[in-house]
């Protein structure tokens, strides 16, 4: 087990984190701008429309999975003597993309087992536009992260 997840895992109110990630992402959904803006905000009314209180159990859900991935970067940022001084938000800023692609390859893969058509329908329309919005989200993510890690 990664060191954010012991934390993620043992040392927080669940409840709090689950909240704090809604949060981030509804911030993220919101300064979406222009037409995939648009996009995924309509995706994600659909998405949340579905059942309420859908996002908190997606995030709930996938919390370790979103963990272990976040730990492989951190992981690389601690191996890495050059970027410390930079920190951990600016050395996951600066490989956004990274990120970004192991984040959507787990949304991908949940979404692919889901048996829901409505979510499969409103992910498969956002994701294709969507990429750049979870680039942009990290620097967010980083700092949710970082407060974890100083703990």
């Amino acid at each position: 087990m990664g060191k954010l997840q012991k934390i993620l895992m043992e040392d927080v109110d669940r409840k709090v984190l689950v909240q704090e990630c809604v949060q981030l992402v509804d911030g993220q959904v919101e300064a979406a701008k222009g037409p995939s803006g648009m996009v995924i905000r309509a995706g994600f009314k659909t998405f949340k429309a579905f059942k309420p209180g859908i996002l908190a159990e997606v995030m709930d859900h996938l919390m370790e999975p979103l963990a272990g991935i976040l730990d492989k970067h951190n992981d690389a940022f601690e191996a890495d003597s050059a970027a410390q001084p930079q920190g951990i938000v600016a050395y996951m800023t600066s490989r956004a993309d990274a990120v970004a692609d192991d984040l959507m390859a787990l949304t991908d893969a949940t979404v692919e087992l889901s048996g829901n058509k409505t979510v499969k329908k409103a992910y498969q329309a956002v994701c294709k536009v969507g990429r750049k919005n979870v680039v942009a989200a990290v620097p967010a993510m980083a700092e949710l992260m970082k407060k974890y890690l100083d703990r």
